[in-house]
């Protein structure tokens, strides 16, 4: 017999070795919602779940909620010049693919995360005065860093789709070439790929 905590109680209670399998997948299930909810409330999500369910007249799964907020945010985000709660966003959507197995998508999500990381994204909170985004640009390679987390992501989600080097780095140029036309950002999808390549390879 084990001891483990309850998710729906959290109470400790005695299970066997399959009880421990059970409440361990809920432990996960639960980690993995928190993850794709990103910033969103509890009263967002069930106020969005209640206007899908008017607009289509049935029910919408939790995974439609999220998008359709995640979605909602970033152009809330960019209208803010908030790039760095953009990026933010960005993942919380990478792990809602994850959850829901897309495996592809998940990747090239979270190779434009990498590239807004090497372009270093800034939280201006709707400056927009010229002369003070001179001072405060929007993006800033001062600011350039590149979490762990998204290099170890990567690496899982390119072996499991089975992509080669060379397979990785045309996808992260064919994402990070559009998100650079789209934002004009300051570093280049091929200086970007410079300065990520050795991660990867590690």
């Amino acid at each position: 017999m084990y001891v483990r905590t309850r998710p729906v109680d959290r109470q400790r209670v005695l299970v066997t070795e399959r009880g421990v399998q059970d409440i361990d997948e809920q432990w996960v299930a639960i980690h993995s919602r928190q993850r794709a909810m990103g910033f969103v409330e509890e009263a967002e999500f069930n106020k969005e779940k209640h206007a899908l369910s008017a607009r289509f007249d049935r029910e919408p799964s939790d995974q439609d909620v999220l998008w359709s907020l995640h979605n909602q945010h970033l152009i809330e985000h960019a209208r803010m010049n908030n790039w760095g709660l953009y990026r933010n966003t960005r993942l919380a959507m990478a792990e809602l693919l994850v959850a829901q197995e897309k495996g592809r998508q998940a990747l090239d999500t979270y190779l434009e995360i990498a590239y807004l990381d090497t372009n270093g994204p800034n939280n201006l909170g709707g400056i927009s005065d010229p002369d003070l985004l001179r001072q405060f640009p929007p993006f800033s390679t001062d600011s350039a860093f590149m979490a762990p987390g998204i290099v170890a992501e990567i690496g899982m989600l390119s072996e499991k789709l089975g992509l080669a080097d060379d397979d990785l780095r045309d996808a992260f140029l064919a994402v990070a070439q559009r998100v650079y036309k789209n934002l004009k950002l300051p570093v280049a999808p091929e200086e970007s790929w410079g300065r990520l390549k050795d991660d990867w390879a590690g």
